[in-house]
């Protein structure tokens, strides 16, 4: 008998007019199929055969949790289409479905405006299904977007079963209802009437979700566990007889409560293998059903666009089982590419015939065990890329799935390199449901990939790549050569290679051996001849050097060896190179050394600049007339005289260089001090504009600040350790000094009695600067003097003596000006602009430091390296210093030197642990934290301390005693380990209603503020497809949903909204459950509600000393969502979409509404004894007492 094709059918009709058609079908009994089934089962099936009618019952399905309801698009009109001329055979069956539809109870007469035609299409079996085309009806319905589940997530399941039974419902969609407002939607016109469904037909373009979602809730407590479900197909699956006769009971269970009925003749029982969703499925995997491989094999060869399109659509299906799918497909693909001509060639037939082969041929997959580690084979060619993932599960290595990707655009022009860690990316991409959390091993035949996390050198493109892979996975890359490198036998003199060769160390020979087994460029070298080869070392042709590969670790070893260790002696760049270039060679050898030098941190530390100043010169501004700007220092060290002076304060006017030499005392406080410039200065000379200082206690005080800032005048101090920046009063202070040790040659015990003689012969010399005395430069005109003993006849009038006053200050304003510049171009000759900037990390000169406890030969040049903070001036800078350094933190940029990060120039290359800083002249180490405590027995407390910068096999004990530096990290141990005083215990136990372990099994109450999203005008509903999961993150769903919905947080949704779900780790290591709302917070618009800035907060705690922080329960769950927004929170799994009644984490201005609800019910509390930010709330006082009435009030008000 010869079989024949609907079409070659179709064909001869139309050529004869007449045909007959014979059908060969099994006909089999409901009641029979059971005889092939365990007696164990056999049992189960009579015991539930009520929900294994032949028929079903003549009434209508009950009202279930879905109900299948058909919302239009706004503004649609009612569907109505003529019906099609039907065949007296389909008229005949058509009037009998109708009569059996009615006599059920599943149809009624319409008067609907809806009406959409009848048409048939054959079963299985040979007859006739009566099908409406409601495709008018479809096209203006907004789709419910239920995700219906993954075909790969539902086999992964099946994993470690051997028992399969598969459940066919009996007609599932007429076991669902209509909505009431649907059922007139639902009509159909025939020549007998037309009719409207009453349960859900076939046909319409949501019914699918619909009876997914039921599916999903009536099963819900055996999903993964037990069941996987897709539509109508109920799969069970065990691991053995007794257990799958268990799982059996418990689903026969449900679908009795929930009277749904099952078609015994499609259904089948504790099998072995079993045939799902196009594949066969058993205890050994998966492979591809044969009957869908005897389809693929008789497929004819596609004659068109559309029948190319079905092909590789088939294929696809089964790409996951076809090494290479996407390489192999290319020249189908490429077909189908826009304006392509569809012309078959030989390369197109020879793709199907090779696609056939392997679906044929196509290997059994295992299914994914998650307690064991996963192996990657990746590869790539010019036009695709391929992987495969495999698994030893007793059995050495077998494939779990396969995957390849065309390559597009851009990617057909990466290199080679970047062609091979795509393939390992998209890899990772497509299989992160089963890599995340377990060891994988990467195999790649493209050696330098193994470097990939430790190479220098990235593309952003790779930076990219990996910050991925080290974000999400635990994994090694491991280099699976194809084949052995050769090494050429060459003429090179057997007794130079014998001395170097048997002289090296067989570990340093182990890694040049695996050094010139990945380096790309030993090929090269060899093609032009550059290399020779002796006992499988490489050396350069014509020389004794050793060719070193290109393989970092060996390269920075030699390095370490020429530089580091005590006998190299840490010299500089020349002197390394000249040390390493006598026995080993390697290109751009002498740039290497040049960067590991540079960057070697001893020698940074320990070693002098030699390079000019860093800093450009950068004067203060040029005053334009007399005391403007003031400079003031003291002289000290001088002997007591009778007065009680020891000290000079000397102030100088910048304009005219007038001094006032005062004496005064060193024990003189800021009072006294600020007296003094009153009644000396101010007094004669009025208010300054700015003020130059030194950091003298006396000019950093509190008291002197704010003095100066009501008069209105501007501090300038020089920064630490650099006193050029007040250089002219140093310079005046030792003209001072000169003045007095010849005025007190005879007796020293009275110079306080010669400086107002020495103040006016200063202010009375020609000064070098201005070419004109400071008197006269203040007074226009000069003093009597015993040499000058009258005045000048005449007197100058007032006009001209103005005029002639102001041009003598231009002139001197400008001759500063110039002497200014002229001492900047000098000073730069010998400077270099400096290259620091905020965020670098730079070493601090230790000249001026108080490191006395080293000597001066044998100190550190540097110490650090220290962050810089800040750029107060464009030549100092603000550096990060440890808490014990009692020392200003402003730095000129003469005293630092940028730091050279060893591990950033060289991968790997650590630097030592940071030396101690000093307290008090002691050097201490830094405490990072504090780990534990002990008592020895004779009271010493001891304490397990964490070194700062050093690994944790340093740790040790040290008493507590010697903790007085680090404060901190032992309160922040003491906090952890106390418990609260006896007052707060009793107030927690008084609150405890608001302190549950869980929230209650209710909604939170209408608050003032609900979550309300507003969307961009013209935005539409955000939907994407879930995320893969692994089993482990399935598990956790399950159960976080599980506990969502009995707290009533979320409901299940219908809306065409849906955001995926994904997994993020906690700090305990469990898992906790985020909705990607990103495309939604894309559309919604922002709400700018100020969040609290966290320096205002800090502010308020000035004075505090007692602290309490409490964070709310699931804060944000604990505030409703609008009711107008509920469905936008939507969410989509594997089982149904669910939607939030509260407020969940991700909505882009969740965090703005729970900031202005805890503003709102604490206002009274803000800024007296509570600072909110969001769901941290933190209550201080200034001692205990007033603290548990502050916590008291702040707990009333929560509840």
């Amino acid at each position: 008998m010869e079989l024949e094709t609907l079409a070659r059918f179709e064909k001869d009709v139309k050529r004869t007019d007449t045909g007959f058609l014979a059908i060969a079908t099994e006909v089999e009994n409901d009641r029979e199929k059971a005889s092939e089934t365990p007696e164990k089962i056999k049992e189960l099936l009579k015991e539930f055969q009520d929900i294994l009618p032949d028929d079903l019952p003549n009434e209508l399905p009950p009202y279930r949790t879905h109900q299948h309801e058909i919302v239009e698009e706004p503004g649609s009109k009612p569907t109505f289409r003529a019906p099609y001329r039907l065949s007296p055979t389909e008229l005949t069956d058509m009037k009998k479905q109708i009569e059996y539809l009615l006599a059920k109870g599943l149809i009624r007469p319409s008067t609907s405006p809806y009406g959409a035609p009848v048409l048939f299409t054959p079963k299985p079996d040979g007859s006739l299904r009566m099908c409406i085309d409601y495709r008018a009806l479809n096209k203006q319905t907004i789709k419910n977007k239920y995700p219906i589940p993954r075909i790969d997530d539902l086999l992964d399941q099946l994993r470690g079963a051997t028992v399969f039974s598969k459940l066919d419902l009996r007609s599932g969609y007429w076991q669902i209802r209509m909505a009431d407002n649907s059922i007139h939607k639902t009509a159909f016109r025939t020549r007998y009437g037309s009719y409207e469904y009453l349960v859900m037909p076939f046909g319409l373009t949501n019914a699918p979700a619909t009876f997914q979602a039921e599916m999903n809730h009536i099963l819900r407590p055996l999903l993964d566990e037990c069941v996987v479900v897709y539509l109508d197909d109920i799969l069970i699956y065990s691991r053995d007889m007794k257990q799958h006769v268990e799982h059996l009971r418990r689903v026969f269970e449900i679908l009795r409560r929930e009277r749904f009925y099952v078609k015994l003749s499609k259904s089948e029982f504790a099998l072995e293998k079993v045939q799902f969703l196009g594949h066969m499925v058993s205890a050994q995997g998966v492979h591809v059903d044969p009957k869908k491989i005897e389809a693929v094999r008789t497929w004819k060869t596609p004659e068109n666009v559309k029948e190319l399109q079905q092909f590789l659509g088939f294929a696809n299906y089964y790409n996951r089982f076809v090494p290479q799918y996407a390489k192999i497909a290319a020249p189908l693909t490429n077909l189908l590419k826009k304006n392509t001509p569809y012309k078959w060639e030989t390369k197109h037939q020879e793709a199907v015939e090779q696609l056939k082969q392997a679906l044929t041929s196509a290997p059994v997959l295992i299914l994914p065990d998650p307690e064991r580690d996963y192996v990657i084979e990746a590869d790539a060619s010019d036009q695709a890329v391929g992987a495969v993932l495999m698994q030893d599960q007793g059995n050495g290595l077998q494939p779990i799935a396969y995957l390849s990707k065309k390559l597009h655009g851009a990617e057909l022009n990466y290199p080679i390199h970047d062609k091979e860690a795509l393939a390992i990316i998209i890899a990772f991409k497509a299989w992160r449901c089963y890599l995340e959390g377990r060891r994988t091993t990467v195999y790649t035949d493209h050696c330098s990939l193994k470097y990939l996390k430790t190479q220098p050198n990235l593309s952003r493109r790779q930076v990219r790549w990996i910050d991925f892979l080290e974000t999400h996975f635990h994994y090694d890359i491991v280099y699976k050569p194809g084949h052995k490198n050769k090494a050429d036998a060459l003429s090179r003199p057997a007794h130079v290679a014998a001395i170097q060769v048997e002289g090296m160390n067989p570990l340093l020979k182990g890694l040049f051996t695996h050094g010139y087994a990945i380096d790309p460029e030993i090929s090269l070298a060899e093609k032009r001849h550059l290399l020779q080869w002796d006992s499988d070392i490489a050396y350069r042709k014509g020389s004794t050097k050793i060719w070193v590969p290109n393989y970092p670790p060996l390269r920075q070893l030699l390095l370490e060896e020429y530089h580091d260790v005590l006998y190299a002696g840490h010299f500089g760049s020349n002197k390394t190179l000249t040390g390493i270039a006598k026995h080993y060679y390697w290109p751009h050898m002498a740039d290497d050394v040049q960067k590991f030098v540079t960057s070697c941190d001893t020698c940074q530390r320990m070693k002098s600049s030699k390079q000019k100043k860093a800093g450009l010169l950068q004067p203060l501004p040029v005053p334009e007339q007399p005391w403007q700007v003031v400079s003031l220092d003291f002289i000290t060290g001088l002997p007591p005289t009778s007065s009680g002076h020891d000290a000079i304060l000397v102030v100088i006017d910048k304009f005219s260089k007038m001094g006032h030499f005062i004496p005064t005392h060193t024990t003189a406080r800021t009072e006294e001090t600020a007296q003094l410039f009153v009644r000396h200065i101010i007094s004669q000379h009025g208010i300054p504009t700015t003020l130059i200082s030194d950091r003298d206690p006396k000019f950093t005080s509190k008291f002197w600040k704010e003095l100066m800032s009501l008069l209105g005048t501007k501090l300038a101090m020089s920064s630490a350790y650099h006193p050029q920046t007040d250089g002219q009063t140093e310079r005046l202070n030792q003209i001072v000094e000169q003045l007095l040790r010849a005025a007190c040659k005879d007796d020293i015990s009275k110079w306080d009695l010669h400086l107002p003689v020495l103040e006016f012969a200063y202010n009375n010399a020609t000064h070098a600067a201005t070419g004109q005395t400071p008197f006269f430069l203040c007074y226009g005109r000069h003093p009597l003097t015993p040499q000058k003993p009258t005045a000048s006849p005449t007197v100058q009038p007032a006009h001209d003596f103005i005029t002639t006053m102001h041009q003598l200050w231009d002139r001197t304003h400008k001759r500063l000006l110039d002497i200014q510049q002229q001492q900047k171009r000098q000073a730069d000759r010998h400077r270099n602009d400096h290259t620091i900037t905020v965020g670098d990390q730079v070493l601090l000169d230790t000249r001026n430091l108080d490191i006395s406890h080293l000597p001066s030969k044998l100190r550190p040049r540097f110490c650090g390296p220290f962050l810089v903070e800040a750029q107060v001036t464009p030549v100092t800078f603000r550096l990060r210093l440890p808490a014990t350094w009692k020392i200003h933190n402003a730095f000129h940029v003469q005293l630092l030197k940028p730091y050279r990060d060893p591990n950033t120039i060289f991968v790997g290359r650590q630097p030592p642990p940071p030396p101690p800083v000093l307290v008090q002249n002691e050097p201490e180490y830094e405490v990072e934290s504090v780990l534990a405590h002990r008592r020895r027995r004779n009271g010493t407390v001891e304490l397990l301390i964490r070194w700062k910068g050093y690994d944790p096999s340093e740790d040790s004990w040290v008493p507590e005693s010697d903790m007085g530096n680090a404060r901190r990290p032992l309160h922040d141990y003491l906090v952890k380990q106390g418990e609260p005083p006896q007052k707060i215990k009793e107030l927690l136990k008084e609150f405890q209603d608001v302190l549950p372990d869980d929230l209650p099994n209710e909604l939170p109450p209408y608050r003032t503020h609900q979550h309300e999203i507003v969307e961009e005008p013209g935005s539409k509903p955000t939907l994407r497809a879930p995320y893969r999961l692994s089993p482990t993150e399935l598990t956790d769903m399950k159960k976080q949903i599980e506990y969502l919905l009995a707290k009533g947080l979320i409901r299940p949704s219908t809306f065409p909204y849906g955001a995926p779900v994904l997994f993020t780790p906690k700090p305990d290591g469990s898992l906790r459950m985020c909705i990607d709302y990103r495309a939604l917070n894309k559309q919604t618009i922002k709400n700018k509600y100020p969040i609290p800035h966290i320096d205002d907060l800090l502010d308020q705690l000035w004075g505090a000393t007692v602290f309490s922080k409490l964070d709310m329960r699931s804060g944000y769950w604990q505030i409703r969502m609008a009711d107008n927004s509920i469905h936008k929170t939507a969410f989509r799994t594997q089982y149904e979409s669910y939607e939030y009644v509260v407020m969940p984490f991700g909505l882009t201005n969740a965090p703005a509404t729970f900031q202005a609800e805890m503003n709102h019910i604490l206002r009274p509390l803000l800024d007296e004894c509570v600072v909110v930010y969001l769901d941290d709330i933190l209550i201080y006082s200034y001692d205990l007492k007033q603290h548990v009435e502050h916590l008291q009030r702040v707990f009333e008000i929560l509840r």
